[in-house]
């Protein structure tokens, strides 16, 4: 398990508590996206978005945007 409603848990939560007690569960920090090859794709992106709006084109994966 990596992701949790709260991060971090609280150290009562049900699947800290089964893990410290030995069940099958393994917990960890929700970081799995924190490769290098991950941050090498981001700054990619970022940089051919700024490429894009430098040449008066709109940028990709925009969410908020009006």
């Amino acid at each position: 398990m990596d992701v949790f409603s709260a991060e971090p848990p609280p150290p009562d939560h049900p699947l800290i508590q089964a893990a410290k007690e030995g069940f099958n569960v393994i917990v960890t920090p929700h970081i799995a996206g924190a490769t290098n090859e991950a941050r090498m794709r981001i700054i990619q992106a970022a940089l051919e978005n700024v490429v894009r709006a430098l040449a008066g084109l709109k940028p990709e994966n925009v969410v908020n945007m009006p």
